[in-house]
């Protein structure tokens, strides 16, 4: 009996160590499962940090391009555009077609010189003369109104500049009307210059005017 009794103790302590020693065994897994959960945490978190520093990158980028296009001639056409009564104002858009905005000027691209003559009247041997370049034109139809404003490089004579703008719209053939005038101003290094309807250009010369030290360089008709 008693050998028995002694066996069954003896067996009973095999079960109890396999017991320990199972839980043992699992204890470092279970530590190791935590340990790879944090560092699993970690890395998402670094991983976070790091797409929100690219945004905020990116968004800082996207602000210097911004206040860089708010300077220069976009700046030029926007304060004069604000010296407008309300009543004189309509819809505008600006920019090249890359660049395009609404209800305010926009910067064009200077290497598009085709397109500055098509669209600006800016004759393709100008571009070499400037360095800066934005657009304001009428929504519904820019024979009604279009304007630019161009910084000259340094050395480029403002009225030669403005006379080959002037001779560039000379006998040129108009599609959907034809505008009544030009006007072509000098302000702080740029020039400005204008087509349209007789009336929008008489609120443009006055509103660009207004600008401390803008001289007007050419006013004329537009003749067939």
């Amino acid at each position: 009996m008693k050998k028995i009794l002694a066996l069954l103790i003896a067996t009973l302590m095999v079960f109890a160590l396999v017991a320990c020693a199972k839980d043992d065994t699992n204890a470092p897994a279970e530590g190791n499962d935590v340990q790879n959960e944090a560092e699993n945490n970690e890395a998402e978190n670094n991983e976070a940090d790091t797409n929100d520093a690219s945004a905020d990158s990116e968004a800082d980028t996207n602000a210097s391009e911004n206040n860089a296009a708010a300077d220069g001639a976009v700046k030029v056409l926007s304060d004069i555009w604000a010296n407008f009564a309300e009543d004189q104002k309509f819809a505008i858009g600006g920019g090249d077609a890359s660049n395009m905005t609404m209800d305010v000027p926009g910067k064009y691209d200077i290497t598009l010189t085709e397109d500055m003559d098509v669209a600006l009247g800016l004759p393709a041997a100008q571009a070499a003369n400037i360095d800066d370049a934005a657009s304001l034109v009428h929504m519904m139809n820019g024979n009604m109104f279009t304007g630019a404003a161009y910084h000259l490089t340094e050395g480029t004579d403002a009225t030669a500049f403005a006379n080959a703008f002037k001779t560039n719209l000379d006998g040129r053939q108009w599609m959907c009307g034809r505008p009544e005038a030009l006007i072509a101003v000098s302000f702080d290094g740029y020039v400005i210059t204008a087509f349209g309807s007789q009336m929008n250009i008489d609120n443009f010369k006055a509103a660009a005017l207004k600008l401390e030290g803008a001289a007007l360089l050419i006013e004329e008709a537009i003749t067939e």
